[in-house]
């Protein structure tokens, strides 16, 4: 039994979109609450017995919020592409 190559890009392609796509989803979550966002990053890395804490608060919002910027954009382009076939 044999998978086409169709078949296989077509799975690629809807991989690539569910992946842009739950990342738009947690960019706009980080640009929205990066307080939240921050705290989710200390609590997985508590759950992997490491301590992490800002050292800088408003320094570390801001940036949360502006890479959760980049991030939204750079998934809109993907998503993008995607919707006009060029991926």
């Amino acid at each position: 039994m044999t998978i086409s190559t169709e078949v296989l890009f077509s799975w690629a392609r809807f991989a690539t979109f569910l992946v842009a796509g739950l990342n738009l989803l947690f960019g706009i979550f980080s640009a929205c609450w990066p307080g939240r966002s921050i705290l989710l990053y200390e609590g997985l890395m508590a759950r992997l017995n490491w301590q992490v804490e800002p050292i800088d608060e408003a320094r570390e919002v801001r940036n949360t919020r502006l890479l959760a910027t980049v991030l939204i954009l750079l998934n809109l382009l993907v998503l993008g592409m995607l919707i006009r076939g060029r991926i």
